[in-house]
């Protein structure tokens, strides 16, 4: 990751710790360390790279406001993407929104208390499918 990632994902901490979040993980898989440059505007990089942000936040309601928009995934802009689904047609419950195209791909969905978004670029939605329903095997 680069400063200006860096910055920008403590900045976004700091603005959901202080709506609700408690504990967060985040993690970036890129076929080359160049991929991960500039990770925080995914679609604008040649690499391959595949994010996952997983946030659990105090309550329900700070976790529905987290599922809104965090980290750069927005679940409102996503359900306007073409071709993109919500609730259950996505496999990952009935709050969640998905969207995959050949250059970008995000899925976010809501389990209790914890928000989980996985993004991607340059990957085949294949990939894209497999990295997030591992995580939602492991977070739920």
């Amino acid at each position: 990751m680069s400063k200006s990632s860096d910055k920008d994902t403590l900045g976004e901490w700091g603005y959901q710790s202080a709506h609700g979040a408690t504990s967060g993980d985040a993690e970036i898989f890129a076929d080359s360390a160049a991929g991960c440059e500039g990770i925080v505007a995914v679609g604008n990089g040649s690499g391959k790279v595949i994010g996952s942000i997983v946030v659990k936040f105090k309550d329900a309601a700070t976790a529905m406001a987290g599922y809104g928009g965090m980290f750069g995934v927005n679940s409102d802009s996503l359900a306007k993407t073409p071709g993109s689904s919500t609730g259950t047609a996505t496999g990952f419950g009935a709050t969640s929104t998905y969207s995959y195209t050949a250059k970008t791909a995000a899925v976010i969905w809501l389990s209790g208390t914890t928000v989980i978004a996985v993004t991607g670029q340059n990957v085949s939605e294949s990939d894209f499918k497999k990295a997030a329903t591992a995580l939602k095997s492991r977070i739920g």
